[in-house]
């Protein structure tokens, strides 16, 4: 007479998670997938423990038992660790299964390199008033233009001047 009872499977195997030290959020949730294998007709309950090492709770999974196929949520809180790396695991317990499944949960908190302390501002040094440096010299002025040469009277200017001077000499 075959087994009227299937067994449990349940993936992810394990799982990993990674935060930084003084992260403000809890981070996304990721879901376990207990599934029916083997011919058995019913679905077996089953029930979950978690053994999280740590002073703080940062690991919560929802439901913690149940009947048959079911997807489990699995939430881990980071928020109040400190660096370091910390370990679960889930152990999932069929009443018909021997051997329960168990899941390994790793949670790695980075931690944040510390801001050195600032030194307090100093107040600023005054600095001495230099006196101006000297002007430099302005350059001489340049001196006075000749004032320009007449041009050279041409044959015809010349011819000119020697008839006016003759008109005005008869007048």
């Amino acid at each position: 007479m075959p087994c009227e009872y299937s067994d449990l499977s349940v993936t992810p195997s394990h799982l990993k998670f990674q935060a930084e030290q003084g992260t403000h959020y809890v981070l996304p949730q990721v879901d376990l997938f207990i599934k029916k294998v083997g011919e058995g007709v019913l679905s077996p309950s089953w029930d979950i423990q978690v053994e999280a090492q740590g002073e703080v709770p940062w690991i919560t999974l929802r439901p913690m038992h149940g009947r048959g196929p079911k997807r489990v949520r699995v939430k881990v809180d980071p928020r109040h660790l400190k660096a370091g790396v910390f370990t679960a695991e889930i152990t999932i317990a069929s009443h018909v299964t021997v051997t329960p499944e168990t899941i390994t949960v790793k949670l790695t908190v980075i931690g944040v390199p510390e801001t050195p302390p600032t030194e307090p501002t100093k107040p600023p040094v005054e600095k001495p008033e230099l006196p101006e440096p000297p002007k430099p010299p302005e350059p001489p002025e340049p001196p006075p233009q000749p004032p320009p040469a007449k041009p050279e009277e041409s044959r015809w200017q010349r011819l000119l001047k020697w008839l006016l001077g003759l008109f005005r000499r008869a007048a």
